[in-house]
């Protein structure tokens, strides 16, 4: 085997790990802990979430940026470094039970620790892969991180759902491209 399939094996194991984790999570809602009071921009975030992994992912095998990998540092940098963080995001949006939660309150005091992960994704992705600041992907991204941001400064639900929407829409469309 050459390195660039070790790799793929390695990345795809934490990858899988993720995404088992988010079905996981899903199933519990839908089947045995309905939460106290369900939130439709929760659901919208964690499809936009789990679209973005699998996305992510795919990238990584189609494009082959492994031969960037030389030594350990850029090793755990490009084949460590995205998986981690999101397992990061995906352990802290969904809560430990969901009885008794009202997700959109949760979600709302724990927002900051999923969108921090998410803008430092993205910005990483920013720096990797965009041309130039005109490129519509880098365009999206500033958009998101902006977002974002006003999102975890001003605690307000509206502004969390146009930006669960306009994750998921900006997933769905980059997804197709």
């Amino acid at each position: 085997m050459s390195k660039d399939e070790y790799i793929l094996a390695f990345e795809a194991i934490l990858y899988g790990l993720i995404i088992s984790r988010i079905l996981v999570k899903w199933n519990y809602m839908i089947q045995d802990d309905k939460p106290k009071k369900g939130y439709w921009a929760f659901w919208v975030l964690t499809i936009a979430i789990f679209l973005l992994i699998i996305y992510v992912f795919m990238m990584n095998k189609i494009f082959n940026h492994y031969d960037k990998i030389v030594d350990a540092s850029t090793f755990l940098f490009y084949a460590v470094f995205p998986p981690g963080l999101f397992t990061f995001i995906v352990y802290q949006i969904f809560p430990r039970e969901f009885k008794n939660v009202d997700l959109r309150e949760y979600l709302m005091t724990y927002i900051n620790r999923v969108i921090l992960p998410l803008n430092i994704y993205i910005i990483f992705t920013l720096f990797q892969f965009a041309g130039s600041i005109t490129d519509p992907g880098a365009i999206v991204g500033i958009v998101i991180i902006l977002f974002a941001t006003s999102v975890s400064v001003f605690k307000r639900y509206w502004l969390l759902e146009v930006y669960s929407v306009l994750f998921l829409l900006s997933m769905i469309v980059f997804g197709y491209m």
